[in-house]
């Protein structure tokens, strides 16, 4: 590959394609050719270059010299890179230029920063970027109580939740499942119940991904008989809804139904989770592996399984 290309090529390429271009450069190309400089100053340190492996410290320093002025869609690229990679430092480095362009009041382009610093687990900028927004919207909210319902801070999930509510926004589906999923985490079924009611008035009832949320929001507040009938209306099931039900029957040493159900999951060509082991592993102990009334085959297959999975 040579890399002997006037800047207005390289510039005139789409941001995906800019950077599928830079990660692509080898070594041995620049040592090859040895016209780094004809580069048109894209390129000006091969060490840059190797420790870059997804290009991005080489876009920042190509717009620090000027080069180029990136537009929204470039800012896009980049930060959905890093949050893909969860490469953090990275992702500060592309907010500080980010902060300094003329689009760093883009809504859209500020949820998707909240949304990097969320996944790659830095809770306090993801509300630092969130607290210092003029205008906030429905996604917002969301991949901020999705954070915080994914780091276990699920009284500050709740919270949001509740303010989005007196902001007038309405939640989607995966408002619905994070803040489900906190009221199980806080194992309290008053409030999973109030969410529950509002996926009904919102119409999520039926949703997949809302309706295993509420299974498993159930399980985790032991309310198992109310678990089962949203399970059993639910129109399409996942690994979600099932392994959360079949761990729940086996935390509660149910293990008729936690058999039963697990069977049921593995000829409908789910596969249990390390979460559904770890239940089981304590359900075996429970039993004793001499039991008999189980039935041989099913608890031979859980038994051995989760044996295996666990020790």
């Amino acid at each position: 590959m040579s890399i002997s290309r006037n800047r207005e090529s390289v510039v005139s390429l789409p941001p995906r394609v800019f950077l599928s271009t830079l990660s692509s450069i080898q070594d041995s190309d620049l040592e090859e050719n040895g016209d780094l400089e004809q580069f048109s100053g894209v390129i000006h340190d091969k060490d840059l270059l190797r420790k870059a492996s997804n290009g991005n410290l080489l876009v920042l320093d190509y717009i620090d010299r000027g080069a180029m002025e990136p537009d929204a869609r470039f800012y896009m690229e980049l930060f959905k890179k890093c949050t893909d990679q969860g490469r953090l430092k990275e992702g500060q480095m592309v907010h500080n230029h980010f902060v300094n362009s003329r689009f760093q009041h883009y809504v859209v382009l500020q949820n998707t920063v909240v949304n990097m610093y969320a996944k790659c687990g830095d809770m306090g900028m993801a509300r630092k970027v969130f607290d210092g927004m003029t205008e906030r919207d429905m996604v917002s909210y969301t991949m901020l109580i999705s954070g915080y319902s994914q780091s276990n801070e699920f009284k500050e999930a709740l919270g949001l939740y509740v303010e989005m509510l007196r902001m007038g926004l309405q939640p989607n589906e995966f408002t619905f499942g994070s803040a489900l999923k906190s009221a199980g985490g806080l194992q309290s079924d008053a409030l999973g119940s109030g969410i529950h009611g509002a996926c009904v008035k919102c119409g999520y009832q039926e949703n997949v991904y809302v309706g295993s949320a509420l299974v498993d929001m159930y399980t985790r507040c032991k309310k198992m008989e109310m678990a089962k009938m949203i399970f059993d209306g639910l129109k399409s099931k996942n690994e979600v809804s099932w392994n959360a039900l079949v761990a729940a029957y086996a935390r509660e040493g149910e293990g008729h139904n936690a058999v039963k159900l697990f069977s049921d999951m593995k000829r409908g060509g789910f596969e249990p989770t390390h979460f559904t082991y770890s239940s089981f592993c304590s359900l075996c102990e429970y039993w004793g592996f001499g039991t008999r009334e189980m039935g041989a085959c099913t608890y031979g297959e859980v038994r051995t399984e989760a044996r295996c999975f666990c020790w």
